[in-house]
């Protein structure tokens, strides 16, 4: 119960697929429709929460892209929320061989009605494959790590213990000259305890929480 205000925290701000697997072409800008969530139980049926975000990426160079996303759920609950961040390309796909790239980024909330913010560093670590005639298609699969830098649970004097969740992604995006189309299912927090679950997420042996994730973005 101690780790569950930041589980929550965590699985209500994972609400989007990887920004970017993979980093646009050189000097192109993309902007994009993130749709999804943890599964939840919903009466007799499994559905995941429709949260979102828009995001604005731009290729500075072929191997690296900066993006920025605002959180616009968050906002209806007087929440600003953004992440700033970009990707780079470590390895280039060779065949079977994946190409492996590295997203570092910085998550920014401030509560509207309290005025406090606070910050968590966050990096991403994905493996991928292309695929199709024109190997501009791509799966992957990869890590996500979130970072808690606050020493204390929020509201309370309890030590925070949990600094460090690591989420397994497995996804597929389906590239066109103007348009990626990105499917992801997400494990979130899955080195989390998640048994206190008042939200009624899916996890795996009462682990954090499955989630599944839609993108849709438009070159210009």
């Amino acid at each position: 119960m101690k780790w569950w205000h930041t589980l929550l925290t965590f699985l209500l701000c994972a609400c989007s697929t990887s920004r970017l697997v993979k980093p646009l072409p050189e000097k192109k800008l993309g902007i994009s429709c993130n749709m999804g969530g943890p599964l939840i139980k919903f009466g007799s049926a499994t559905i995941p929460i429709p949260l979102s975000s828009l995001t604005a990426a731009y290729g500075l160079k072929n191997h690296t892209t900066v993006f920025g996303s605002l959180h616009t759920t968050a906002l209806l609950f007087g929440v600003g929320f953004i992440d700033l961040g970009m990707t780079r390309s470590i390895v280039k796909p060779k065949g079977c061989i994946p190409g492996f790239s590295v997203s570092p980024m910085i998550n920014l909330s401030t509560d509207f009605r309290k005025f406090n913010s606070k910050l968590w560093p966050q990096v991403d670590l994905n493996a991928y494959w292309d695929y199709g005639k024109s190997k501009n298609h791509f799966c992957y699969l990869g890590f996500n790590n979130w970072f808690e830098l606050a020493r204390k649970l929020p509201d309370t004097e309890q030590k925070q213990e949990q600094h460090w969740f690591l989420s397994p992604q497995i996804g597929n995006t389906f590239v066109t000259p103007k348009w990626r189309y990105t499917l992801e299912m997400k494990w979130s927090a899955a080195n989390v305890n998640s048994s206190y679950n008042v939200g009624n997420y899916i996890g795996i042996k009462e682990k954090g929480a499955i989630g599944v994730y839609v993108s849709i973005m438009r070159y210009f």
